[in-house]
């Protein structure tokens, strides 16, 4: 009997006792994509979370190149607030990664972040 074998056989008892079920990775379909989305729809879920990567990129790279600090900040805040817009407004089967907590808290702190940059950037020196 392999090493894997003995430890699951020896934690079965133990939480057949306490009304678990077991999972041994052995059920059939085990390892199988789960029916539901196709890859097309778990592709285009991740369009709102790819919009604020390219936009934050777009935003640190203008500041980066030698631009005004003032302007990249404010793209920086306007791509922050558009985010928490769009987590407030979409479904969550458009969400994708965007959505990581409660629909509250990811509004909360993209918002959060996106007013404070935006103070930031209407304080900053042109």
């Amino acid at each position: 009997m392999k090493h894997a074998a003995r430890s699951s056989a020896r934690r079965q008892p133990a939480a057949a006792e306490a009304g678990l079920q077991v999972s041994t990775g052995q059920e059939p379909g085990a390892g199988q994509r789960p029916a539901g989305r196709s890859r097309a729809d778990r592709r285009l879920s991740q369009l709102a979370y790819l919009a604020l990567l390219a936009g934050v990129g777009f935003g640190v790279l203008y500041i980066q190149t030698g631009h005004a600090v003032q302007s990249g900040t404010l793209v920086l805040a306007g791509v922050l607030l558009l985010a928490a817009l769009a987590r407030l407004t979409l479904p969550e089967q458009l969400i994708g990664m965007l959505g990581t907590r409660q629909r509250l808290t990811d509004v909360a702190v993209l918002a959060t972040f996106g007013f404070g940059l935006l103070a930031t950037g209407l304080v900053i020196p042109a």
